[in-house]
């Protein structure tokens, strides 16, 4: 598996088939793996918290999300990440791949209002899908309770949907004290499948441009991120563009 670094983050170049399979074999080697996502606004957060960079660097697989590092790693490499990827969007298909292997699940994160919403439509989508627990992300997470029934239960995989970094650095606090395979950072795929999450149209997701939806739903919270953060992690990136150039010129 390559591994690309953009900026300050390490990349791996794997989609849904390849989590799929890290995945399994986490599972049937009892081997426990974690796996997160970055974003362009991932990327920025790691380059300016030491703390946050350390707990994605510690990551076992961090895959890449959405059309800003996809396009980066074309800029900074050759030929870049073999194919542009979205979690969220094949959220429901590792479901069904847990419920044909018989692997049991926890949701920890989003609010409980959307995780009831969110188990009663994959229930009736997916009835022979084994959750054995769910847990808000707005209670108090550091409590050993938490990690207790969570522990109690056994689950193969903890699906952790807190957003970033207070999920990466929740993973990165506990995994040596949970009794799970695989636990996964999915941001906020579980208002996904509660159905309350707004997405663009299919043409902008294409163009890599469903960002402009998510701004015009909420400008004032995601002003900084995506007005003032995208031409930052451009800016980086050439910076880093420009750095490889000019070793690259040093050495011949």
């Amino acid at each position: 598996m390559r591994i690309f670094r953009i900026v300050s983050v390490d990349f791996a170049d794997i989609a849904y088939r390849g989590i799929e399979e890290h995945i399994s074999n986490a599972i049937r080697h009892r081997r426990k793996t974690t796996i997160a996502y970055a974003t362009a606004h991932i990327v920025n957060l790691a380059k300016e918290d030491e703390t946050f960079c350390k707990a994605l660097a510690e990551t076992d697989i961090v895959h890449p999300e959405g059309n800003g590092v996809w396009l980066a790693s074309k800029i900074l490499y050759e030929d870049g990440f073999s194919e542009r990827f979205n979690w969220t969007d094949h959220a429901e298909l590792l479901l069904r791949k847990c419920a044909s292997e018989q692997w049991t699940i926890f949701f920890l994160g989003s609010t409980t209002e959307h995780l009831h919403m969110a188990t009663e439509r994959i229930r009736n989508k997916i009835p022979n899908l084994k959750i054995v627990g769910m847990k808000n992300g707005f209670d108090d997470i550091e409590s050993g309770d938490l990690i207790d029934s969570i522990n109690a239960v056994h689950p193969d995989i903890l699906w952790v949907a807190m957003g970033s970094p207070k999920q990466n650095l929740w993973m990165q606090l506990h995994r040596h004290e949970l009794n799970c395979y695989v636990i996964q950072a999915i941001g906020d795929a579980i208002t996904l499948l509660a159905g309350v999450k707004r997405r663009g149209p299919k043409y902008l997701q294409f163009l890599g441009l469903e960002w402009f939806v998510r701004l015009f739903f909420n400008p004032i919270k995601l002003f900084s991120r995506y007005v003032v953060g995208n031409p930052v992690f451009i800016a980086r990136v050439i910076n880093q563009k420009l750095q490889s150039i000019n070793n690259t010129s040093s050495r011949t």
